[in-house]
């Protein structure tokens, strides 16, 4: 029992200090850095996708492989979460 809040405690230390550092020190987003996709996206979007919406375009038409692969990400780790948080352990 005592393990398990000293890592309980420990991984809430680990992200404080992590988001803190985050926090201290962010990024600097002034200009993106290659314009010339953008350019591309502005210029060509609605015409080669048929799509009203150029922010959807883009995202379902230009990159959906990898929404699909975050997709798959996000299914992967709610069930290990899923499976690390289940109560009872393995039975037989």
């Amino acid at each position: 029992m005592v393990s398990r809040r000293l890592f309980f405690v420990a991984a809430i230390l680990l992200f404080v200090g992590l988001l803190a550092a985050a926090l201290r020190s962010p990024l600097v987003c002034d200009l993106p850095r290659d314009v010339a996709v953008d350019g591309h996206y502005l210029a060509a979007g609605q015409m080669e996708t048929q799509a009203n919406d150029l922010v959807a375009a883009v995202g379902f038409d230009y990159r959906s492989f990898d929404l699909f692969a975050l997709s798959g990400l996000v299914i992967a780790s709610s069930a290990s979460v899923v499976a690390l948080l289940r109560k009872g352990g393995r039975r037989a």
